[in-house]
Parts: structure tokens; C-alpha cells; sequence
């Protein structure tokens, strides 16, 4: 954020200057999405989510196979995950891959949902996508913010 404050002297005005403020902003500070730690083999990690404008929203973060084509909602923005299997199976609460896959954000807009990755060799090098929608209950499709896409790749 950016504050400017000026003096201004309209002609024949009593006073005879005014001072004015104006305060800039580029919106709340960017959506991410990161990883705690890199993704092992049998090892646990954190997808920490960060949406400083959505505090107390309630979000749902996903992982798929792919981010291209991506979900088209019909306000016509893209949720950057291909709908497929992985991305069903993480999204049903309770599964033993990615723990809170639903819920609410803190007061400072972060979750961080927990990732499990099964000890499978057939894994190892293997790249997947995550990434996160918050909710909003008066955009039309229900979904507010959208967060990039997170390349997970399996170490």
C-alpha cells in the first residue's frame, strides 16, 4: 500500500489550501500454495495453503493427476486440476492420503492439510498436482478464490 497525501490551493477558496489523501492498494498480498517439505516415500508432509483475503473461509484442496485442462466453472474461471480419479478419492474426508481436505481457514487464511504418501515404489519420480478453492457463498458457482497449481513430484 502506497499513502499520498498533497496540498491542495483551489482559487479563491477559504482556507486557502486543502489537504488531501489518497491511499493506493494492490489487494490483499497473493494466494499460495506450498509444500512443508518435500514428498517422500512413505513420508508425511504439510500442503500449506495461504489466502490472506478469505480469513475463516471455508476452503477444499485437492490432488490430481494433472493441471491442464483443468475445471471450468461456469463463470468460466479454471480450477487447475483435472478431474480424475486421484482427485475424487483426495477430496473424500477420511482417506489415508491427504488428511483435512476440507475445512476452514485460520484468522490469517492459511490451512495446512496433511499428506501421506504411500510407501509404493511405482511412486518414486512420479508428479502429481494440488491445489485449493475457497468458498463463497454468493458467487454463483460457490467457489471464490482459486489458488495456482502446485507441482508435487515424488522423492
Amino acid at each position: 500500500d502506497i499513502d499520498i497525501t498533497w496540498q491542495y490551493r483551489p482559487t479563491g477558496s477559504t482556507p486557502p489550501f486543502t489537504f488531501m489523501f489518497q491511499r493506493l492498494s494492490q489487494g490483499p498480498p497473493p494466494v499460495t500454495i506450498t509444500l512443508s517439505a518435500p514428498a517422500t516415500l512413505g513420508g508425511v508432509t504439510t500442503i500449506d495453503l495461504s489466502s490472506p483475503g478469505d480469513p475463516g473461509a471455508g476452503y477444499l484442496c485437492g490432488i490430481a493427476l494433472g493441471n491442464t485442462p483443468g475445471i471450468t466453472l461456469s463463470d468460466l474461471r479454471v480450477v487447475p486440476l483435472n478431474f480424475d480419479d486421484l482427485l475424487i478419492y483426495t477430496l473424500t474426508p477420511g482417506n489415508p492420503v491427504l488428511y483435512n481436505p476440507v475445512g476452514l481457514l485460520s484468522g490469517a487464511g492459511t490451512a495446512s492439510p496433511v499428506l501421506s504418501v504411500p510407501n509404493l515404489p511405482i511412486l518414486l519420480g512420479a508428479t502429481f498436482w494440488s491445489a485449493f478453492v475457497v468458498a463463497d457463498p454468493l458467487n454463483v458457482t460457490g467457489v471464490g478464490t482459486i489458488s495456482p497449481s502446485l507441482a508435487i513430484t515424488i522423492n
